[in-house]
């Protein structure tokens, strides 16, 4: 059912969904004015129909009457169309702007919730980038303190070590230092020497150790106690035993022992060993020799000076019985060339 302009209802009110009905307003917008006037003329004929039905055919007067209050009528209801075109305009440009001004908010809404999300997104790429790297120093941090744990029970160790070794080395000195306290108390007694000679000039002797605490390690002592014999010092002997009857003994073998001199006592050269060898013999006679003495050994260790030159030893020492032992050399001779 339709309605005056002024009395008609708005074509943007609400649904009952609270919503507005863009069709109701286009359509209302476009055809306000052939709706309300049609209404108003039928309206008006069917009064005067039914007046001239009543009253019969309208005089003069009351048809100039009727003609001038619809012509009033007319002219209020265009008047009233150009208001409702007016404040139907002015709704549709308030609601036009209340349309923009909710799309640039919704607009604006949008692209806070961008900035918004873009700000969110870069604070959290900063997060995790600072995470990562609390991490890595964390990390760091941890391998530097297992690194200097490491370096310090290294040290540490290092140092126990270090203090050990000196503690021993400590203790081996005044260890050391009493065995030589009680060394400088040590002396070889009972120095006898064998009754043969062992080589030209050298003869073995023995001796027991004496004055040995119970302190010291016997076999360590004899083996460093020296001894002099025959003017030459001996800083150990050559072997060392513990017997149980005659104590620690040490055992030296002396050389420059005159007694055990032995000597050459002539010298017989001899033709070249063979033709063109350049080489002549020489042979000489070993002197005494005492009973019970190696004679063979006494030889071959027997030094001789030929043509100034010394020879340790002759090549060999044959026994010839009655003759005794005789010392042999093949030394170099130009004439033999």
């Amino acid at each position: 059912m339709s309605s005056e302009p002024g009395q008609e209802s708005h074509p943007d009110s609400p649904r009952p969904n609270g919503r507005h009905s863009r069709r109701s307003r286009s359509r209302s917008v476009d055809k306000p004015h052939t709706r309300c006037p049609i209404w108003v003329t039928m309206l008006l004929l069917t009064l005067v129909g039914f007046v001239g039905f009543y009253t019969g055919q309208p005089s003069e007067s009351e048809h100039n009457h009727i003609r001038e209050r619809w012509e009033a009528e007319r002219q209020n209801h265009e008047i009233e169309v150009e208001k409702w075109h007016k404040d139907r305009d002015a709704r549709l440009a308030q609601e036009t702007g209340e349309i923009d001004r909710f799309k640039r908010e919704e607009h604006n809404l949008v692209v806070r919730k961008q900035e918004m999300i873009a700000d969110y997104t870069l604070k959290e790429e900063r997060w995790l980038q600072k995470m990562d790297s609390y991490q890595a120093k964390e990390k760091d941090i941890i391998r530097r303190q297992e690194e200097m744990e490491n370096l310090y029970h290294a040290k540490e160790q290092a140092w126990r070590q270090k203090i050990a070794s000196f503690e021993d080395e400590w203790q081996r000195m005044i260890d050391n230092e009493n065995r030589k306290r009680e060394r400088a108390r040590l002396y070889w007694d009972d120095i006898q020497g064998d009754e043969y000679c062992l080589a030209n000039g050298r003869k073995k002797y023995t001796a027991r150790l004496a004055n040995l605490t119970p302190s010291l390690d016997s076999m360590e002592a004899c083996k460093f106690t020296s001894i002099t014999l025959n003017g030459v010092t001996y800083d150990r002997p050559i072997s060392c035993e513990n017997t149980r009857s005659h104590g620690v003994r040490g055992h030296w073998i002396a050389d420059n022992e005159g007694i055990c001199a032995a000597y050459w006592e002539y010298v017989k050269i001899k033709e070249c060993t063979a033709p063109q060898s350049g080489y002549r013999r020489i042979e000489s006679k070993l002197g005494v020799i005492h009973a019970g003495e190696n004679a063979e050994i006494i030889c071959l260790t027997t030094p001789l000076y030929i043509n100034g030159q010394m020879y340790s030893h002759p090549m060999a020492c044959p026994n010839w019985g009655a003759h005794g032992f005789w010392g042999i050399w093949n030394v170099p001779d130009d004439q033999c060339n």
